[in-house]
């Protein structure tokens, strides 16, 4: 039997896409298919995203987002970020598989562990341990904006230096701050993180400036107990009204 040469044609497919459910409805999901680079940029595209729409390009990170740690703003910024997102009825989120800021997960747990036995900063952790304090890159995060036929954006970030990885893609970036309310070690955190050059304001959003009482002269003072007139009065009416109880008590 005579050998038949077939021809076959390979459609080359440049990302996979799928829908997901939320509560809130259902949104798309984008993954390139790049040779070398599976899997390290994912989109969550929410309704159909224009120029100039909003957009958070966000780095993976275990402890906050599976295990709920407190100690960085991470979980609260991709929460907060939908929200704003879903507010408006479009936009995407770029998930980056680049956990421990671009290190890797190992360097992260050892950067946590540095800085718990010594006290400083996980960026000065990191430098001490002979690890880059940053060292994500945001190409992928750029070509995938762009092949989901994005040329400007309204990125939510605090980091200037995510601004300019999107902008050396092509993209036209305009920032969108992204502040968030946390407390604890995620304060120390963002200090840390202020220090670096992120546009963080000097007030942390999860630290409000103390409340001015109003003390009995008329003026008020930073952080002193909030002082109310009316129970004053009442204690004043009891001391008053004291003496004369006992000696009732005491006539029985």
């Amino acid at each position: 039997m005579p050998l038949r040469r077939i021809r076959c044609e390979v459609t080359v497919v440049d990302h996979v896409e799928h829908q997901l459910t939320r509560t809130a409805g259902q949104f798309r999901i984008v993954i390139p298919d790049t040779p070398g680079d599976a899997g390290v940029a994912c989109a969550a595209v929410f309704g159909k995203p224009r120029n100039g729409c909003l957009v958070r390009v966000h780095s993976r990170c275990l402890y906050s987002e599976v295990f709920g740690s407190l100690d960085c703003d991470c979980r609260e910024q991709l929460h907060r970020s939908i929200e704003l997102i879903r507010a408006r009825r479009a936009g995407v989120v770029v998930y980056l598989e680049q956990e421990g800021r671009g290190s890797g997960l190992l360097a992260k747990a050892k950067g946590y562990e540095y800085s718990q036995r010594t006290g400083v900063d996980t960026f000065a952790s990191y430098e001490a341990l002979g690890l880059p304090p940053d060292c994500r890159t945001y190409m992928a995060a750029g070509e995938l904006l762009k092949q989901l036929g994005l040329k400007s954006v309204r990125l939510l970030t605090n980091n200037p230096d995510k601004v300019a990885g999107l902008r050396a893609t092509g993209l036209n970036v305009t920032r969108e701050p992204l502040h968030v309310q946390v407390a604890g070690k995620a304060l120390e955190y963002l200090a840390a993180k202020r220090a670096r050059g992120h546009r963080l304001p000097a007030t942390p959003a999860g630290k409000p400036p103390r409340a001015k009482a109003v003390t009995r002269s008329g003026s008020t003072s930073i952080g002193a107990p909030l002082v109310s007139r009316a129970p004053n009065r009442l204690v004043a009416s009891l001391r008053q009204l004291l003496p004369a109880m006992l000696e009732r008590m005491f006539r029985w």
